[in-house]
């Protein structure tokens, strides 16, 4: 059936590690699957048998057609949802529960404006449907509309002001627009109506975390296991969690649960724990074995497989934790993030070898550039137009070098097309499979530009100078604070924020300023 509420919660998970560099995989509902005969459920065939067609034709069959559009919503065909309920709504104009079946069907296509209408359409029928106005909001929350959101999530509170959802999705959206004080305000009051509502008990955490009060946002961050945006795969190994304290005999194993972003951010704080054990064990993405392998000497790392391998399950194991659980055992205020000079370690023979084939490109600063997240949820928001880049791009004396993961031959070649500009995209480095190879581009390079992605996070712990052009409330993840330009994360960084939600214009035309200056100055 139709879920009572939408939600918004925030993440700070850059996904499982099933996608390749930060994605996550598509819930069922998301797939975009077009109905045909050979690939419809049995549902929907035993609708399109000769024996069905003249029911399904008959005035008074939209509840059957909004009953099957409800099942191929469930087994992830939107599609084919969508066209089940706008066949009822032809059938029966005034049929609320078919506006709102579409509207969610819409959305699981990411269409996002077409929703809108049909939630609209939902409440023109039925004024005080409060699963409307909520459906409404956060449809209206992901176009970016985020004030005409708030309205009409107050307006569903109103209708129900003893229901825990709408307090936390307005709280979720007054923490976009930096209202923290009412946002903290709306989480605790879902949280007093519903103690157990994992979303917002999430989602006060990462908001407490981003405004920099850490030991209260740890408090419920572990909030993110039940939160249906949150990891899924929980380790266990039969041995008590890790709480910090010095182990006086066997290995503390850890065990990376978010996406490679993540991971290495979190990667900061293994000498800290390595040396609270007689022997550390890190479970990590595949793709980071060697390059952690390199980095961190006395840490045993091995490659992260579901189910555990026998490697991963060591008779020896003291205690374990959640790699992304670290922080809320050693970082308890701003202060205990320590500086570093770079916690990682490319491939030196491999990063000159690179450095040496850009330089011979031309003169002036080596600059990687990445423009887009392939985050799905956040896409929109964190992702950038390579063209727009333009005022970078056209910036004289520059070696420009591409470090955008993934398929982007089109961008570039619109680029090399309509502004003459040709961005050296390195055939030898697959930055999806080879992340050890990828960290020794990035090692090569004299400056980083690029949106808050993974290659950040490699340019940060690496130490090279990286500009990171942050999107402003959706997209932005806690770890970058609020309007500080500083990363206490990464001492190399700078964080350069958009001033109004999708205008990456003011971003984008800051950096070229600054960009033409450092290369001015080679």
């Amino acid at each position: 059936g139709l879920q009572s509420f939408a939600t918004t919660g925030r993440s700070d998970i850059e996904a499982a590690p099933t996608d390749l560099m930060e994605g996550r995989p598509p819930a069922a509902a998301t797939a975009d699957r077009t109905a045909s005969p050979a690939a419809s459920p049995p549902e929907l065939a035993a609708a399109q048998t000769p024996g069905n067609q003249a029911s399904i034709t008959q005035p008074d069959d939209a509840e059957m057609l909004i009953n099957l559009g409800r099942k191929l919503f469930g087994l992830g065909q939107p599609s084919d949802a969508a066209a089940c309920y706008r066949r009822a709504i032809a059938r029966k104009p005034d049929y609320v529960s078919a506006h709102l079946g579409l509207g969610l069907a819409l959305r699981a296509l990411d269409r996002d404006s077409e929703a809108e209408a049909a939630y609209r359409r939902a409440l023109e029928l039925d004024p005080n449907n409060q699963i409307a106005l909520s459906h409404l909001a956060d449809t209206l929350n992901n176009l970016g509309k985020t004030e005409e959101a708030v309205k009409q999530f107050r307006r569903a509170i109103e209708i129900r002001p003893d229901l825990p959802e709408p307090y936390n999705n307005l709280g979720t959206t007054l923490d976009k627009l930096g209202d923290f004080r009412e946002a903290e305000t709306c989480y605790r009051r879902a949280i007093a109506l519903r103690p157990d509502l994992a979303e917002a008990r999430s989602n006060l955490a990462l908001m407490l975390l981003s405004t920099g009060r850490l030991a209260e946002g740890w408090q419920d961050y572990e909030w993110r296991w039940r939160s249906k945006d949150g990891p899924k795969r929980r380790r266990d190994f039969g041995k008590p969690e890790w709480t910090g304290q010095p182990l006086a005999a066997g290995s503390l194993h850890l065990w990376g649960e978010q996406g490679v972003g993540d991971q290495v951010l979190h990667a900061s704080r293994l000498p800290d724990a390595r040396f609270r054990a007689p022997r550390c064990v890190l479970e990590c993405e595949p793709r980071l074995v060697p390059l952690f392998t390199r980095s961190f000497p006395e840490v045993e790392v091995i490659a992260r497989a579901d189910p555990p391998s026998a490697r991963a399950i060591d008779s020896n194991i003291a205690a374990h934790l959640a790699l992304g659980s670290l922080p809320r055992l050693l970082v308890s205020d701003l202060d205990a993030i320590t500086p570093h000079d770079g916690y990682l370690t490319a491939d030196a023979i491999r990063s000159g070898s690179l450095r040496a084939r850009y330089r011979a490109l031309g003169r002036g600063p080596i600059v990687g550039i990445s423009w887009r997240s392939n985050r799905k949820d956040l896409l929109r928001w964190k992702s950038s137009a390579l063209l727009d880049w333009a005022p970078i791009l056209t910036v004289p004396g520059v070696v420009f070098v591409n470090l955008q993961y993934g398929d982007c031959a089109a961008d570039l070649a619109a680029v090399r097309e309509k502004l003459g500009i040709s961005v050296y995209n390195d055939a030898e480095i697959d930055s999806l499979k080879d992340l050890d190879g990828f960290a020794a581009q990035v090692a090569a390079m004299d400056l980083v530009i690029s949106v808050s992605n993974t290659t950040v996070h490699f340019a940060g712990a690496l130490n090279i100078p990286v500009w990171t052009l942050l999107s402003a409330g959706l997209g932005l993840l806690w770890y970058w604070f609020r309007d500080r330009e500083d990363s206490p994360w990464y001492p190399s960084m700078r964080l350069l924020r958009q001033q109004h939600l999708g205008d990456w214009g003011d971003v984008i035309a800051r950096a070229a300023v600054e960009l033409r200056a450092k290369a001015a100055r080679s």
